[in-house]
């Protein structure tokens, strides 16, 4: 009778274990799926290609009023370039200065936000003629940025994503999961009027 109970005891525990190996396993392959790539075909169309300077280490790209805004990084070379709608021809640019590593960048009331990566500043600048308006402490990494024209919506490599006022001040925070799990290293946001859109 006693080697029953063990042997039954035995097969519960083994019937457990394999459940919850079952159970790990499919649930890891459903967070490892990706969904396919046609269901995310009504978002984007491609339009054409455009030359781009290689030596420009993008970070943030912003369109405000048909001309486009790149930030670039890359301490001692992190600039702003802006360009007369998509031509790959310049025509302006403002170096930033030569200690920080500039990254995402976004129009908000009519000033161009440039974050920075691991400095702690963020830079207002003049869209007109791209002069620095204004150096702010900043209290994340910088990493995207972008606006749905009521916040500064910035992230920080992280699986936040902040909706910041014009001073920079957090009035919101979303956590970004798929299948319950955070997901990190959001990058470059654009937002379209409904989606945020990032790279990781």
């Amino acid at each position: 009778m006693k080697n029953q109970k063990i042997l039954a005891l035995g097969i519960f525990i083994a019937i457990i274990a394999i459940f919850i190996c079952c159970y790990v396993f499919f649930n890891k392959a459903a967070d490892d799926e990706v969904p396919d790539a046609q269901n995310y075909q009504r978002f984007f169309t491609l339009m054409g290609t455009q030359e781009h300077n290689e030596e420009n280490y993008t970070e943030g790209l912003f369109v405000y009023r048909g001309d486009l805004f790149e930030s670039t990084g890359i301490i001692g070379s992190s600039k702003i370039v802006k360009y007369e709608g998509i031509s790959p021809k310049s025509v302006l640019e403002a170096k930033l200065p030569d200690d920080v590593f500039g990254e995402g960048c976004a129009v908000f009331d009519d000033t161009l936000y440039v974050l920075t990566w691991k400095d702690k500043k963020a830079f207002l600048l003049d869209c007109e003629t791209l002069q620095i308006k204004n150096t702010v402490d900043y209290p994340r990494e910088g990493w995207g940025l972008t606006t749905d024209g009521r916040y500064l919506i910035a992230s920080d490599g992280t699986d936040k994503i902040y909706f910041m006022d014009a001073n920079l001040n957090a009035v919101k925070t979303v956590n970004v999961k798929y299948h319950g799990h955070g997901i990190k290293n959001i990058n470059e946001l654009e937002f379209d009027g409904e989606y945020i859109f990032s790279y990781l």
